[in-house]
């Protein structure tokens, strides 16, 4: 099988694709050297300029696992999500709030179970129905 490779040295084809060129560099005295130098400086020297670690992002998005992610993760409002809230706004006991979703859950499920059994065919407005409790009890866990 030909090599299919980076101009880097580094494969395309492989599953486990092999380390960058510059592992090399991590060694001993290297990190040793780098321990002893300011970081200013490691940054002009070329072969301890690897082993400084970037700054972390301050804000924005970053790409990782092929993915966008956020660098505040937060998690989106009921409303953001276009989900009913079914639930007071303001400060409110969770636990009593928690407790009245899960008695919603169980009635909607026997709910559910009877429109299956009378008609089968009107399940998908149930099944939403238990969705949005399902995540404004998410929603308030966290």
């Amino acid at each position: 099988m030909p090599d299919q490779s980076q101009p880097g040295g580094q494969q395309l084809d492989a599953s486990y694709p092999a380390p960058p060129d510059y592992f090399a560099l991590f060694t001993d005295a290297n990190v040793a050297r780098l321990a002893t130098t300011e970081a200013s400086a490691a940054v002009d020297d070329a072969e301890l300029k690897f082993l400084v670690p970037p700054e972390p992002p301050a804000s924005g998005s970053y790409a990782g696992f092929g993915r966008m992610w956020q660098v505040h993760d937060r998690l989106p409002t009921l409303e953001e999500q276009n989900i009913p809230q079914l639930y007071s706004e303001g400060p409110i006991d969770r636990i009593t709030e928690l407790k009245r979703l899960n008695h919603s859950i169980l009635f909607e499920f026997l709910d559910l179970v009877e429109v299956l059994i009378k008609d089968p065919s009107q399940f998908s407005a149930r099944t939403e129905r238990i969705r949005d409790i399902f995540v404004n009890a998410h929603h308030l866990i966290n």
